[in-house]
């Protein structure tokens, strides 16, 4: 795991550039504690992708949303990923939170760091192995308009619940909840990212841009 591209995302998260020395240390500590006791992995899966005139099918499934076919035009299958921390990162965060509040809130940042982190070697790991030139970067439900409804159905393209554990509830959140799904577009040929929603990625034309605490403009502005 990059650390220094670890610390960036801790930093983001808690809505700062630089952590000061008390919040360092409680980084740190949570970073011990979770590179001890997570159990990081991932899966993804190549799946058909068929563009209609009226709608775009994941298997044979209906994705909702403009954005997700925006991202996916003129791609020729996709991938389905999932990665977790895993239910033993889940527990360490409870005992946390219920032994020390203060670094229970820098322990959240930091375990979404390191399943952005996990994420991002699994896409790596996707590029590297899949037979097609040109890869979209990853795009999760709740990104743009894309709901949150559609995890149950990347869970079960990826066999996520069989082979990492994560589930879902009714209410569409995944447990553990440090845990992401996401899809990825693949052709032969050039296709163009369209992401709406990616914290400091692929900002321009986003419309977040000046909102978001992570875009690169607001960064340079700072």
């Amino acid at each position: 795991m990059n650390n220094a591209a670890l610390w960036r995302e801790i930093a983001n998260n808690l809505g700062c550039k630089t952590l000061d020395t008390q919040t360092k240390q409680l980084a740190e500590q949570a970073v011990a504690i979770l590179q001890a006791e997570a159990t990081p992995r991932s899966v993804w899966k190549i799946v058909p992708l068929t563009h209609q005139p009226d709608a775009l099918l994941l298997s044979d499934v209906p994705l909702a949303g403009k954005d997700i076919q925006l991202h996916l035009q003129g791609c020729e299958v996709a991938v389905v990923m999932a990665a977790t921390l895993s239910c033993s990162a889940e527990r360490s965060l409870r005992r946390i939170i219920a032994e020390d509040m203060a670094l229970a809130v820098v322990a959240d940042a930091v375990a979404a760091a390191m399943v952005e982190m996990l994420c991002d070697e699994t896409e790596r790991e996707i590029r590297d192995k899949a037979p097609y030139p040109y890869i979209t970067a990853r795009f999760s439900p709740g990104y743009g308009d894309l709901p949150l409804q559609t995890q149950p159905l990347l869970l079960r393209l990826s066999d996520a619940t069989r082979k990492l554990g994560v589930t879902v509830t009714p209410q569409h959140i995944l447990i553990p909840q440090k845990s992401v799904t996401a899809i990825l577009g693949c052709s032969h040929q050039p296709v163009q990212d369209a992401r709406t929603a990616i914290c400091g990625i692929n900002c321009s034309g986003c419309p977040h841009l000046q909102s978001c605490k992570h875009s690169q403009i607001n960064h340079e502005q700072e």
